[in-house]
């Protein structure tokens, strides 16, 4: 970008003392538009070093991929003799475990070295709670005693029998409140002292694990994965919420069930590390396909996906109004894009690392994967190896979407049309498409892409004819 430094008077600014260097914004507006109704085409970063002459002269810069410059680490906060002060050798450089709405196994820190009483860092904040906790793998509780069976003789003789018995528990556990010598709150799960600590078979040993299941204890509305999304972006991203495209993810949220949700728990050592952004689009997003990430002229946002919604944002036909004409050929999806197996193995054990459970979609349980196959052949997408996914009811929902949107050949186009369109649709829209050249009469089309150029834009769009086709009551 250049511009006539005369506007900026770049030297008066570091002879002040300022930066040259910072944020930067590209925005559209009219004479008589008040500032904050201008029209923002892009955000950024100033990167690459500011160049400049005399004050009469130009001044340059680049704005770079708000990606490169506003992405963060993820958790940002880790474990050290520093921050805790108590803390075991081996526990070095674990970051604190980041939890978004609850998460049925969370690989805990421990925090001391004793063997009669142990502490382990379960989460970042004081607003959770404990539902349960297991030592080693086993379940262990927070009372005085454990429920145990013993065998007694059987009176008929044979098998012996067996009946519950209550024991003292060396593993009574409560939680606890803290705080790092940062001044970070943090949830701990506290094992006290008991008498059978003092037998070597009951003390703590290195190694010992401890994984906890846990919840929000505030009232707040459980965070559904937009939620989860935007809550990541705002909080553990320069973004913040100024920078995510408002738009966007109240058509995401329109748009997504309301039993949607997941379980979120990020957290590593120094060598293992990731970024909310490569965290969001690798592996929350690989559990959801219907969701992408999005830059867009307002900031960063999301798009739901979904051919089956039963309303339409906009009717278009072309050669009429906003829309001139169509600008390309049609394209068929490719066969390798297509399949009708679909797998997901979901609600993830972190203790063991194994998936409780799976669901498959194919020919025998789906009307699309069936005509698929019939027609393609056996084709199976790679299964979907959920951490995030642990309620049924989601893991089918998404099974169904694939069967919806990835089994049958779809087919994708373009359109120029009136400026308007850029501000009147965004991606993921639905409308119905009118094009009587090529026979196309009220189709079900998805906005996939949509550029403004000078006085126009054009528009991408993928059509669902295959699908609309068997769906219509007069083909059943």
């Amino acid at each position: 970008i250049s511009l006539d430094a005369r506007d900026i008077k770049p030297i008066d600014i570091v002879l002040s003392g300022s930066f040259l260097a910072g944020s930067a914004e590209i925005s559209l507006i009219d004479d008589g538009i008040p500032y904050e109704k201008r029209y923002v085409v892009m955000v950024g970063e100033m990167t690459g070093g500011v160049t400049f002459e005399q004050n009469e002269g130009i001044i340059s810069f680049d704005i770079s991929d708000p990606k490169l410059t506003l992405d963060q680490i993820l958790p940002s906060y880790f474990a050290t003799k520093e921050s805790i002060s108590t803390l075991p050798e081996d526990q070095e450089g674990m970051r604190y475990p980041l939890i978004l709405s609850k998460f049925t196994t969370v690989p805990c820190i421990r925090l001391n070295t004793s063997q009669y009483t142990a502490s382990f860092m379960v989460a970042i904040g004081h607003e959770w709670e404990i539902v349960k906790a297991y030592k080693n793998g086993l379940r262990v509780y927070p009372t005085d005693t454990r429920l145990t069976t013993v065998a007694i003789p059987n009176p008929n003789g044979g098998v012996p029998l067996t009946a519950p018995l209550e024991v003292d528990n060396p593993y009574k556990w409560e939680q606890k409140q803290d705080f790092d010598e940062n001044g970070i709150p943090y949830t701990k799960i506290r094992f006290g002292f008991n008498n059978l600590l003092l037998q070597e078979e009951f003390q703590w040993k290195d190694g010992d694990t401890v994984y906890c299941e846990i919840q929000r204890t505030s009232n707040e509305k459980k965070l559904s994965v937009v939620g989860s999304i935007l809550e990541l972006i705002s909080k553990f991203t320069g973004f913040g919420i100024d920078g995510c495209d408002q738009v966007l993810f109240n058509k995401a949220f329109s748009r997504e069930p309301s039993f949607l949700s997941c379980g979120i728990c990020i957290n590593g050592s120094k060598q293992n590390v990731t970024t909310t952004i490569d965290y969001i689009t690798g592996t929350l997003l690989a559990s959801f396909p219907m969701i992408q990430l999005m830059y867009s002229s307002q900031g960063i946002g999301a798009v739901f996906t979904d051919r089956t919604r039963p309303y339409v944002d906009m009717s278009l036909v072309s050669g009429q109004g906003k829309l001139y004409d169509r600008v390309s050929a049609i394209q068929e999806t490719s066969k390798e894009q297509i399949y009708n197996v679909f797998t997901i193995q979901y609600d993830y054990d972190a203790m063991n690392d194994t998936y409780r459970k799976t669901i498959t979609r194919d020919q025998k349980s789906n009307l699309f994967c069936l005509l698929s196959e019939n027609n393609i052949g056996r084709r199976e997408l790679e299964p979907i190896l959920s951490i995030n996914i642990f309620d049924d009811q989601v893991a089918n929902y998404i099974a169904d979407w694939l069967c919806n949107h990835y089994t049958l050949p779809c087919y994708t186009v373009q359109y120029e049309g009136s400026s308007e369109l850029f501000f009147l649709l965004k991606v993921g829209d639905n409308i119905e498409l009118t094009d009587e050249k090529i026979g196309l009469i009220n189709v079900k089309s998805t906005v996939e892409g949509i550029v403004y150029e000078r006085g126009k834009c054009v528009l991408s769009l993928r059509l669902w004819l295959l699908y609309d086709n068997i769906n219509s009551p007069s083909k059943k």
